[in-house]
């Protein structure tokens, strides 16, 4: 998400009013994990944990608003899901889960006196 909002910044937004838009993504980026898990607990404590799903709505739909008004409308290019690196993303994906199993099961397993552990590790480090 984050090099996407970059790339509709720079592309959309002219040169004079990049900076502009840069700053308001930074802080955006940056205030949203510092006082979201502040509102998340005050939330949780006074009106019971369901209620953490229903603070995104309105401001997901302002932003749906601003989005549709704001960006250019043209046609899907499908056509370009052809280009893209099919077997790295599945390398990637293989390598990762691996990565992630051996973080997972390691404590479990004994590490690297587990086999298992240890072809997964070479797994995740080849891919």
């Amino acid at each position: 998400m984050i090099p996407l909002a970059f790339t509709i910044i720079v592309a959309m937004l002219p040169a004079s009013k990049r900076p502009l838009g840069l700053a308001g993504f930074a802080i955006t980026a940056t205030f949203a994990p510092a006082i979201g898990p502040t509102i998340g607990g005050w939330l949780t404590d006074n009106y019971g944990w369901p209620t953490i799903f229903y603070v995104n709505l309105v401001p997901g739909a302002v932003m749906l608003g601003a989005l549709i008004h704001g960006l250019p409308r043209a046609p899907m290019q499908l056509n370009l899901l052809r280009r893209g690196d099919w077997l790295g993303i599945a390398l990637m994906a293989v390598g990762l889960a691996a990565l992630q199993t051996v973080l997972d099961e390691g404590t479990v397993l004994d590490w690297f006196g587990s086999p298992f552990i240890v072809r997964l590790s070479l797994l995740a480090g080849v891919m």
